[in-house]
């Protein structure tokens, strides 16, 4: 599973998230700016609309996101498929 995704399931179920509260729950290890890490990839969330941020350091999950949180890769007829 991604990290997104499981950051995605925590602010679900924990509504109004802190950072810190985030950065607490989920088991990667970060040697150093562990809080620099996971304020990047809730960044990029926002940024794509699966979650919403309240205040500096506080999320939710985006009430009315614009497209699907995690969208599936798209395949075309033209596209080779490898099979091993």
């Amino acid at each position: 599973m991604n990290k997104q995704a499981q950051i995605y399931r925590y602010i679900k179920k924990n509504p109004e998230t802190t950072l810190q509260e985030i950065a607490d729950a989920m088991p990667w290890d970060y040697f150093h700016n562990r809080n620099k890490h996971f304020g990047e990839i809730c960044s990029r969330m926002v940024k794509r609309g699966a979650i919403q941020r309240v205040k500096k350091g506080i999320f939710i999950i985006n009430p009315k996101p614009h497209r699907s949180p995690f969208p599936q890769k798209e395949s075309f007829e033209n596209q080779l498929s490898l099979k091993f």
